[in-house]
């Protein structure tokens, strides 16, 4: 990857994991099912009146609609209304690079090099580590978090395959699926009194929350993640979801208060290693530079 690239790439992952502080503040007074709806319905209105149709087909948006968006999301919100904190939720569900790996070799032919996969080990060893400070979470919300890291991986191939799209355009008109079958859900699910309830006492924090979810971590996060897709490998860019948590840890300790101990620290230097090792060849260059 070309080292701006790589910068790009760790902004957008800056981007979402300062997200895990706003679904937080959200989901403290908006269920998640409900709380997902509203997020997509925001998503579109009123930005589709500005982007036209992406030119691939309205069953390649529908899919991405799905995994990427809506069942990523849906799992995402209800595993850490189980329980699961958002430092350790940005951490779990970094399977996705692991999924990603597995069903780009197996989808897209992308044959991982043992440099990369020895990367990816040393990056979920440092997930490990910052796993095992966090108690808090429940085992069932930490499934549905892997779960919803699935949903992730398979997003992220297929937005490998609609291959050179405005990808703005996409992330918005795929954000149209999602709202409808999310309220039946939440209708269903968590009711109407605790939806009514909910929208009588929303504030201004969440909507706050909610707009930073939509405008950074939605349009501009997902904008930046999908032109890296369409440009590089999915092996490539999957690795660097490994710096959500990262982000995730310090948004909570600055923001919320969570705990940033020698442990953390040494997961995040072992993330930061992994990803040093699966690009070495596009840092050499830069590195003889300086030297």
């Amino acid at each position: 990857m070309k080292l701006q690239h790589i910068g790009l790439a760790i902004f957008g992952v800056a981007i979402w994991g300062f997200n895990f502080v706003a679904i937080s503040v959200g989901l403290a007074e908006l269920p998640p099912l409900l709380f997902t709806s509203i997020r997509f319905a925001a998503t579109v209105f009123p930005f589709i009146l500005f982007v036209r149709k992406p030119a691939v087909s309205w069953w390649q948006i529908f899919t991405i609609g799905l995994t990427l968006l809506t069942l990523q999301f849906a799992f995402l919100f209800k595993g850490m209304q189980m329980g699961v904190g958002g430092g350790v939720a940005s951490t779990v569900i970094q399977c996705q690079a692991f999924f990603t790996l597995f069903i780009g070799a197996y989808i897209l032919r992308e044959k991982p090099a043992l440099r990369e996969v020895s990367g990816l080990l040393v990056a979920v060893a440092g997930i490990v580590l910052i796993t095992m400070t966090m108690n808090e979470a429940s085992v069932a919300g930490i499934l549905v978090i892997i779960l919803a890291s699935f949903f992730w991986a398979t997003g992220n191939i297929l937005l490998k395959r609609v291959g050179n799209v405005d990808m703005l355009a996409l992330i918005v008109y795929a954000s149209i699926f999602p709202p409808i079958p999310l309220f039946i859900l939440s209708y269903i699910f968590e009711g109407p009194e605790q939806i009514s309830t909910a929208m009588e006492t929303v504030s201004l924090s969440s909507v706050l929350a909610l707009g930073y979810i939509v405008l950074a971590s939605t349009l501009l996060g997902y904008t930046i993640w999908g032109f890296l897709i369409k440009t590089y490998e999915a092996k490539q860019v999957s690795p660097f979801g490994p710096l959500v948590p990262i982000f995730g840890i310090f948004s909570g300790w600055l923001f919320m208060g969570e705990e940033f101990g020698a442990q953390r620290l040494m997961g995040a230097g072992l993330v930061f290693a992994g990803l040093v090792v699966i690009n070495w060849r596009t840092l050499v260059p830069y590195l003889k530079g300086l030297v």
